[in-house]
This record gives structure tokens, sequence and C-alpha cells, in this order.
């Protein structure tokens, strides 16, 4: 089990959203890792999850200009 948070706790840390994908399918994503790392009992504030979308959507934007 250890092996499996350790593997979707990467998976969200290196999370970005990607030039085909929509907004709204990278908050699906985004947030099927999060509720997957929560049902192993990772903790996770709002405030880091909020972090990772705004580091997500700025890394987007950058690249698009």
């Amino acid at each position: 089990m250890a092996v499996k948070l350790q593997a979707i706790h990467h998976d969200f840390e290196y999370a970005r959203m990607t030039n085909n994908e929509s907004q709204s399918d990278y908050l699906a994503r985004l947030f099927a890792l999060v509720n997957q790392m929560k049902m192993y009992g990772e903790e996770l504030s709002n405030k880091r999850i909020v972090e990772k979308l705004l580091i997500g959507f700025s890394m987007m934007n950058k690249e698009n200009h």
C-alpha cells in the first residue's frame, strides 16, 4: 500500500496540464489523484491543492506565450 501511495503522490507532484488537455480534464485528473491519496490516508491541505492547481495552470500559460 505504501508503494502505491508513493506512486500516486509522485503523479500528483509532477502533474502538469498538457497542451491538448482542457482545464476541466486537468482538474478531473488532479482531483482523482487527490481522492486516491486521501483514500490511502494521505492528508492534503486545501492550500496545497490550490497551490498545485495554480502552478499547473501557470506552467501551461508560460508554455503558450
